[in-house]
Order: structure tokens, then C-alpha cells, then sequence
């Protein structure tokens, strides 16, 4: 086995967990908002027949089935996630519209909708579902009020209000989030730019000093930061073959020790890095 396996273990990703986490969120809505208009004594839609609530539903199912299918042929897809994000609000405008109490629970799904998406995929989304979720809320509410019994009460104007200024602080919360993610990416890169400009000086070095591959491998090793012993056992040598080679190393580079050996490359390259972020000197 190649001495690099040992220090540089294989990490796998779940790339499909995300369509499945998605899907069996939508497939528990729809299982609640069935057992919620079938199965609760006393809860009957209230603008349309209970035939066309669980028609619509079951579209919805399907909807759901296909874009799962989609997920995990294609896992990354923009479009198919604006789309699933409509068809939640277009399902729960019609749960809200047919619930039959004056201050209906399935408002908060539309909480779930914004949060939800924000949480996975950004700002834009966010933003995207928070205002489609507020014009839903009014065109709906205002087509439950207009022309039927209900009464606006102080607690429906208080539970929007409370949703409302939730939703708002999320996405104000998230904004900073968003800010934090790019600027560590931002310096993720930078350390990947240095790290590659690193390994370009190392390979660079050796090649002027003419190492051999058993002591390029061991000074490898020895700006890792390993010890000779664990350098031994990474490369199933011994011990004083290692010392041996770290000695030839040192007497090709001109370097005294594995603390000259390994700030000779990156005292260059720091001072590169931190240019800018030093304090400009005026001329004299």
C-alpha cells in the first residue's frame, strides 16, 4: 500500500441524502394533510369538496414521485427545486383555504416552506419563498374572509404579525449567514491557492537539491510534521534508514535540521500571503 493511503483516509459523500430528506418531508405533509381532512371528526374543506381537496393531494404525490426520480438522476438542478418550492406553496394555499377553522394551523406549513429552503439553498430562494408565502397568505386569507362568516380577530392579525416578524428575522439571520459562508470560502481558497503554491516550491526544491524518491518522501513527511518513528512506520522502514535519509536531506539542502528544513519553505511563501495585511512604511 502506498505510504500516502495511510495518512490520507478515503471520505465518501451522501450526494443522494439530500433529494431523500426532501422527499420524505413532502411525502409526511401529505400524509397529515390527508389524515387531517379525511380522518379529524369535525374537519371538512371549506371552499371545495373533500373529492377535490384529495385530487389535488394526490397530485401532489406525484409531483413529489418525479421530482425524486429527477434527484437522483440529476442531484443538482436549480430548476427542480423552484419548482417543488411552488408547488408546496400552491398545495398549502389550497390546505389554508379549505381549513375550516377561523385561524387555520396549516398557515405555519408556509413557515416550513421559507425556512426550509432557505436553510438548504440559499438566500435567493429565500427570498424567493418568503415573498411568494406573504402574497399567499393575503390573496388567501382574503378569499377566506370576503363573502363568508369569518371575522378578523386580534389573535389571526397577531399570528401573522408573530409569523411575519419571524420570517423576517430568519431571513435577516441567514443574510449574515450567507456573508460568514462566503467569506470563509473565500478563504478556503486562499489557503488552497497557497497550499498548492506550497507543494509547487517543495517539488521545486527537490528537484534542485536532486533528492532521491525515498527522500523526497521522508521530507514530505517531515513538514507534516511527523516524527522519525512514525515517519518509519508510515513508509514500513526502519527507524534508522529514516534517520539516515533525513540526514542526506539535510547535507543535499544545506539545511541544518527538520525545523530549518521546513521553515526554508513556507517563511517565503507567509510573507507573500500577509503582503497586504502588513502596515504600509512611508518613505522617508
Amino acid at each position: 500500500m502506498d505510504w500516502r493511503a495511510k495518512i490520507s483516509p478515503i471520505r465518501s459523500t451522501a450526494y443522494r441524502a439530500q433529494p431523500f430528506r426532501d422527499a420524505i418531508g413532502r411525502y409526511l405533509f401529505f400524509l397529515f394533510a390527508i389524515s387531517y381532512f379525511n380522518f379529524v371528526e369535525g374537519i371538512s374543506p371549506s371552499w371545495s369538496t373533500l373529492h377535490l381537496v384529495n385530487a389535488a393531494f394526490a397530485v401532489y404525490f406525484v409531483l413529489n414521485t418525479l421530482f425524486l426520480l429527477h434527484a437522483l438522476r440529476c442531484p443538482v438542478s436549480p430548476t427542480r427545486v423552484r419548482l417543488a418550492m411552488w408547488v408546496d406553496i400552491a398545495i398549502t394555499t389550497l390546505a389554508v383555504l379549505n381549513d375550516p377553522h377561523n385561524i387555520p394551523p396549516t398557515l405555519l406549513v408556509y413557515v416550513m416552506i421559507v425556512l426550509g429552503n432557505g436553510m438548504r439553498y440559499g438566500m435567493r430562494l429565500f427570498g424567493e419563498a418568503l415573498i411568494a408565502s406573504f402574497t399567499a397568505i393575503v390573496l388567501v386569507l382574503s378569499a377566506r374572509f370576503i363573502g363568508s362568516t369569518y371575522t378578523i380577530t386580534p389573535g389571526m392579525l397577531f399570528l401573522n404579525l408573530f409569523g411575519g416578524i419571524i420570517l423576517v428575522y430568519a431571513y435577516v439571520l441567514m443574510g449574515r449567514i450567507e456573508v460568514s459562508r462566503r467569506t470563509l470560502r473565500q478563504e478556503q481558497e486562499k489557503v488552497s491557492r497557497l497550499s498548492g503554491e506550497l507543494m509547487a516550491r517543495i517539488q521545486q526544491r527537490f528537484a534542485q537539491w536532486n533528492l532521491s524518491k525515498s527522500e523526497q518522501e521522508v521530507g514530505l513527511l517531515l513538514i507534516r510534521g511527523f516524527s522519525m518513528k512514525e515517519i518509519a512506520e508510515i513508509r514500513g522502514v526502519t527507524e534508522r534508514t529514516t534517520r539516515h535519509q533525513a540526514t542526506s536531506l539535510y547535507t543535499k539542502s544545506g539545511l541544518a535540521n527538520r525545523t530549518e528544513f521546513a521553515s526554508h519553505f513556507i517563511e517565503d511563501l507567509m510573507s507573500e500571503a500577509f503582503q497586504d495585511d502588513l502596515p504600509k512604511i512611508p518613505p522617508r
